[in-house]
């Protein structure tokens, strides 16, 4: 039905890029909160686009339809849609969404091991002197920059302003 490969790198990066950008918000969490929340992500979308294809009542999705006839060419008088490949009618894309993402038992759910609690890392202090300076926040104006703004210049010999 489908091609395995890909005969363009771009789709995988529009594909990797686009996920990327979707997981965002969940990325600074710990990998079982992660996880979790790319899981009911993943399942609130399938669950939106397998209720929008339900509306849908023709062969083809309207923007399919509206491409064919755009590139409708020939005089061989034979419908367009009985060349079009076999991913674009409704079907394949519901047998796409329909298959559905099991939700999974929590934390306080999962069956003790009998082993030990893991400890937590052993802190240990980085090798060389210690820094200093402290870091900087990212949204925190470098020091010396600002150095003198607001403050009125007066000259040496004459002691006026500017």
């Amino acid at each position: 039905m489908f091609k395995t490969d890909t005969s363009s790198d771009t789709v995988i990066n529009n594909m990797c890029e686009s996920f990327n950008s979707k997981i965002l918000k969940f990325r600074g969490k710990p990998i079982i909160s992660m996880l979790k929340d790319i899981r009911l992500y993943l399942m609130s979308r399938f669950q939106q686009n397998r209720h929008s294809i339900l509306r849908v009542e023709s062969e083809f999705c309207l923007k399919v339809y509206k491409r064919l006839h755009m590139e409708k060419v020939g005089s061989c008088r034979e419908q367009a849609e009985k060349y079009t490949n076999a991913c674009y009618p409704v079907s394949t894309y519901k047998a796409c969404y329909e298959h559905s993402i099991d939700p999974l038992n929590g934390a306080n759910m999962w069956t003790p091991t009998g082993l030990p609690l893991m400890p937590p890392p052993i802190k240990r202090r980085p090798l060389g002197r210690p820094k200093k300076k402290r870091a900087l926040e990212p949204n925190e104006p470098k020091r010396g920059h600002n150095k003198g703004l607001g403050i009125a210049k007066r000259g040496k010999s004459c002691g006026k302003i500017g």
